[in-house]
């Protein structure tokens, strides 16, 4: 998922996903990109963690996460609350730390990617 097919992933996740369907779509998104990091080479362990920062950096965003998710304009009363936003970023956190502990070559060809918000570093 080069470049752009990363990015329009992403933006799918985020802005076209209903806030009560979202950890459960995250989580197999996560699970398939797990898969995918143990037998892939190092631009699909690259792309992997890549898409998860992008992901953990949106959740960090006010304005990514009104576009929809926290939208009430859009979703009334079932917007996704803060705490669940904080639950799924400290799933990406952790998985996150396990993917670059796991594939130390795409955290190092993603070093100098960081959220500074939480200290995630992926090298």
């Amino acid at each position: 998922m080069p470049g752009w097919a990363l990015e329009l992933a992403r933006q799918k996740l985020l802005f076209m996903t209903s806030p009560s369907d979202y950890g459960t779509r995250l989580a197999t998104v996560i699970s398939a990109l797990d898969e995918a990091l143990k037998t892939g080479d190092l631009a699909t362990r690259t792309n992997s963690v890549s898409f998860l920062l992008g992901i953990a950096e949106s959740l960090k965003s006010i304005v990514e996460l009104h576009h929809n998710l926290q939208n009430p304009g859009l979703h009334g009363s079932n917007t996704l609350p803060d705490a669940a936003v904080r639950l799924c970023y400290e799933e990406l956190e952790k998985q996150l730390k396990s993917w670059c502990d796991q594939a130390p070559d795409a955290a190092k060809a993603l070093a100098s990617r960081t959220i500074s918000l939480s200290g995630i570093r992926v090298a």
